[in-house]
């Protein structure tokens, strides 16, 4: 009996023992909380390298390409759609490279969209109207330049029109597809209107030519239910005076706006507007009263201000209701 209690009273010191000595080890051993403490006092004195891939942009956030990178690329481009006298091999070379860029797949509808005029029933009946009029030399010589241009795209064989091509540009990313896209869109209200209002300032402020340029079609679709106050103007300005200004931006920011500009050749060949200094002067000569160029012109200025100190005039990119005059 003795005997028994000794083993019970060893057994016990026993455990005691060991109990002890496993406390002692795993009180060495971090937290998880602490373990995390660690780790953030580490991350907070060592600047960690960012992780997130570069593509990773919240969808909340719209996506403007900068200036100088959107500008590079696409002058490339635009100069090769602008000085190409054979648009239809340009077409060829672009179908290529359309599947990874989107601004390839832009210029295959641009190209589409001018030669549409310049080949087929469309030709002709142009070709009929100029020579039953009085069209001065450079109309002709323009109608016969774009004809030359224009002959070898498959305007009537192609599978796919110029404003899906450019809307699947702007579905994958291209700022000109989705400037160029406002011409067709209704003036809505509410939630759309302010989301497409932001949409076309973060456009905008992206300062490429071709996107200020293609952004004149929001303005002219507005033209006939808004009006915008400029301060300092005793008159609203029209939404047509607005877009011309943008296109006059345009210009002054390096869109090719000469007379033997692709777009300059297109109004002298269809219109007769054939006026030596290039875009500014058809706008000025033959769309433009004196009055009406000075709001354009006071325009221009306003949005070159704006460029650069930041500060637009009350609802600048969305109009206000107004009394819509005609423009003279």
């Amino acid at each position: 009996m003795a005997k028994s209690k000794v083993l019970v009273i060893c057994i016990s010191a026993l455990g005691f023992l060991v109990a002890a000595i496993l406390w002692k080890s795993y009180s060495t051993i971090p937290s998880a909380r602490g373990n995390a403490d660690a780790v953030v006092a580490l991350s907070n004195s060592v600047s960690a390298p960012n992780l997130v891939p570069t593509n990773a942009i919240p969808p909340s956030v719209p996506i403007v390409t900068p200036p100088v990178a959107q500008s590079a690329r696409a002058s490339r481009l635009s100069d090769k759609y602008n000085s190409a006298l054979d648009l239809g091999t340009l077409y060829a070379e672009l179908d290529i490279l359309a599947k990874l860029d989107p601004e390839a797949a832009y210029f295959m509808g641009k190209i589409l969209e001018t030669c549409t005029m310049f080949v087929g029933p469309f030709l002709e009946r142009l070709e009929e109207r100029v020579a039953r009029g009085s069209a001065n030399l450079d109309q002709k010589a323009a109608v016969g330049n774009m004809k030359a241009r224009c002959q070898a795209v498959p305007v009537q064989t192609v599978k796919i029109g110029s404003t899906s091509l450019i809307r699947e540009a702007a579905l994958q990313g291209d700022a000109k597809a989705q400037a160029y896209l406002y011409r067709f869109e209704p003036i809505n209200i509410g939630e759309k209107s302010a989301a497409d209002t932001m949409a076309v300032r973060g456009l905008a402020l992206s300062r490429d030519p071709l996107v200020l340029e293609n952004l004149d079609g929001y303005f002219y679709v507005r033209n006939q239910r808004l009006v915008w106050t400029i301060p300092g103007m005793s008159d609203n300005v029209s939404g047509e005076e607005v877009a011309r200004a943008f296109v006059l931006v345009a210009c002054d920011l390096g869109a090719d706006c000469s007379s033997l500009s692709i777009e300059a050749q297109i109004m002298c060949a269809n219109r007769g507007w054939c006026d030596s200094g290039g875009r500014s002067a058809q706008l000025q000569n033959n769309l433009s009263s004196p009055s009406s160029f000075a709001r354009t012109m006071e325009v221009r200025r306003v949005i070159h201000e704006g460029f650069a100190t930041g500060r637009w005039p009350p609802g600048f990119w969305s109009g206000v209701p107004g009394v819509v005059k005609k423009v003279n």
